[in-house]
């Protein structure tokens, strides 16, 4: 899997900015530990959140909530980038600001 173009650059702006970062996903620990090496940003994010971490899946806000509570900031000062609608409704349903990214079925 490839990031999205331009992701590598905005993290690592983020980084010199001070703002602090988390993953929360409901992929496995191993598989995300995986794909953040491999594109170089697994040193990037101070807190991770995966599958094994919590009880409810999406669109449960367990996920954000404890991504936000890792990095000791309030739901409401967190904007989610998520891939996914499920995603959407968690992070809103933690009532956080969402930047969502359409993924068009493919057609055979």
């Amino acid at each position: 899997m490839l990031p999205i173009r331009g992701v590598c650059a905005f993290v690592e702006k983020l980084v010199h900015a001070g703002v602090p970062r988390a993953v929360a996903t409901s992929a496995s620990r191993g598989d995300l530990d995986a794909l953040l090496s491999q594109v170089g940003l697994r040193a990037h994010f101070e807190v991770i959140v995966t599958a094994e971490d919590v009880q409810w899946g999406k669109p449960n806000p367990e996920v954000f909530l404890r991504a936000a509570a890792g990095l000791d900031v309030p739901p409401t000062s967190c904007v989610v980038f998520e891939d996914s609608l499920v995603g959407v409704h968690a992070a809103r349903n933690a009532g956080m600001r969402v930047v969502g990214r359409h993924h068009r079925a493919r057609q055979p």
